[in-house]
């Protein structure tokens, strides 16, 4: 699957558009997401609004899932949002991850649309979060 993989350099580009979190335990990474605030020109639409943050490269450790550092992350990408000014928080995931959707949905988050990035063989559903 071709969400699963990018290469450092691609990484850094991304992480110069925002806030990247992680989680640590006992000097090992265990979680990591990245809250981009800058404005993204490009489809889905709601990425592009100066009031929406867009929460993304999301992952946890397989080890250490269950034990709520994805929940501590999200936590801190959403209040860190409103602290800057966002008014809403919006992410994108794989429509097949179902697991994932309803996370979100028990989160917060409602599907808006979906999208079709270029270059993967999947297509994912586009969830946004009122921070108000």
């Amino acid at each position: 699957m071709t969400g699963c993989y990018q290469d450092a350099r691609i990484t850094a580009v991304r992480n110069e558009r925002g806030q990247c979190y992680f989680a640590e335990l006992d000097g090992k990474l265990v979680a990591t997401a990245l809250l981009t605030t800058q404005s993204i020109a490009s489809e889905p639409e709601v990425y592009s609004s100066g009031d929406t943050a867009v929460f993304g490269q999301f992952a946890v450790d397989p080890e250490y899932r269950g034990l709520k550092f994805g929940d501590a992350l999200l936590d801190y990408a959403e209040t860190d949002a409103k602290r800057l000014g966002f008014l809403t928080i919006a992410l994108d995931t794989i429509e097949t991850a179902t697991y994932l959707i309803e996370y979100y949905e028990r989160r917060g988050f409602s599907a808006v649309g979906h999208v079709q990035w270029s270059g993967k063989t999947y297509r994912s559903v586009v969830m946004a979060k009122s921070l108000g």
